[in-house]
């Protein structure tokens, strides 16, 4: 009694494997999404950088009131 296998059956799964592209839209999001986050981090920090005087002098005025 035949199981069923052909010769071809493992050539037709690795050629089923390697076309099979469901997967590469995940990838793809995820590599978008993670580019996004690098570039709102490295405008973040320059941003940051730029403000830090600002930030200083906004906390000086709250503190002084405070001790008012």
């Amino acid at each position: 009694m035949k199981m069923g296998y052909k010769k071809t059956s493992f050539k037709k799964y690795l050629n089923d494997y390697w076309n099979n592209d469901s997967g590469a839209t995940a990838i793809e999001y995820g590599l978008l999404t993670a580019l996004i986050a690098v570039a709102m981090i490295v405008g973040l920090q320059i941003l940051g950088a730029g403000n830090e005087g600002s930030w200083n002098s906004v906390a000086a005025d709250v503190a002084e009131a405070m001790d008012q």
